[in-house]
């Protein structure tokens, strides 16, 4: 009987987790269109995510719990220390693993907010740089400026789907190739003293702070490190869960409460990895307060 539950359980386990990773296959197989440079996570919804992740905990736990329990039933076997040792050594690895993806994602979104102030002085100097030149040339090359810089905010979009942000790439490297167009053909015609210097500078540093912020962007996670943080936090729970059933004792509420916190976790540091997508966004007030001001320099 003991033999026979422990194979149960692991086929049960075992297949059960083959399913769902089977279901993400499928979604990206259907869903992943990489016809642009955008990270492969941003083409997998945080609710997709949430709903795996936490499937995947709760399934670890109450396997790992019904195989001990089967086993304290037809063996009355009992907690040995070194189930204990290695429950603590599997606690503590997950605890390392959890801290160190936290932090680098926490790091990630701290480049994503100081790639974006970047990005607006650049765009925001090459507005002012502009106000130099003769007409017709000022008035496009500004208005164009400001359409580009409207593509650069992401506050007020609604990424419904991947559609969104792949228009709004084709869209912004579109105006990217006219501000250069424009900025080359005010230079021909603008012979101003110096005036020359500046307006390829500040083209050159809108182009530099677009394809830095592009690259940070793109800046996700390793896909292994996820999957082995996953790991570990799986066959901790199932230890924890098989201990708590071989012992004849199982308190839903704590071992669920400890759950819950370590999916908050996981889940949080995949949020603060995700820039255009999740419940926590990078702060786009300075592109905001950029467009805004020029929009009142065009209307004045």
């Amino acid at each position: 009987l003991h033999s026979s539950n422990h194979k149960s359980g692991y086929l049960f386990s075992g297949w059960l987790i083959i399913f769902y990773i089977g279901i993400i296959i499928h979604y990206i197989n259907k869903n992943f269109k990489h016809r642009m440079d955008i990270p492969l996570s941003y083409y997998i919804s945080i609710w997709m995510i949430a709903l795996f992740v936490g499937i995947l905990l709760i399934s670890s736990l109450e396997t790992g719990f019904r195989i001990g329990y089967a086993r304290h039933h037809a063996e009355q076997a009992q907690i040995s220390e070194s189930s204990k040792i290695a429950l603590s050594s599997l606690l503590l690895v997950l605890g390392l693993i959890l801290a160190f993806t936290f932090n680098a994602s926490v790091q990630r979104y701290e480049a994503r907010k100081a790639s974006g102030i970047e990005e607006a002085n650049a765009i925001g100097t090459l507005f002012y740089f502009a106000n130099y030149l003769q007409e017709p040339d000022r008035s496009t090359l500004r208005n164009t400026i400001h359409e580009y810089a409207k593509t650069r905010t992401t506050t007020d979009l609604q990424f419904e789907s991947i559609e969104h942000v792949e228009t709004l790439i084709i869209q912004s490297m579109a105006l990217q190739d006219e501000i250069i167009n424009q900025t080359a053909q005010a230079i021909e015609i603008n012979r101003a003293p110096g005036l020359e210097t500046w307006l390829i500078r500040g083209m050159s540093g809108v182009i530099n702070a677009h394809t830095k912020r592009a690259g940070i962007v793109n800046d996700t996670l390793p896909f292994s490190l996820i999957l082995l943080q996953l790991l570990i936090a799986t066959v901790a729970l199932g230890f924890a869960g098989y201990m708590s059933g071989i012992s004849g004792t199982f308190s839903r509420w704590q071992i669920y409460a400890l759950t819950f916190c370590l999916f908050c976790v996981i889940m949080t540091a995949q949020d603060f990895d995700r820039g255009i997508d999740g419940f926590i966004r990078t702060n786009q007030n300075s592109m905001d307060n950029i467009v805004s001001r020029m929009s009142e320099r065009l209307n004045s």
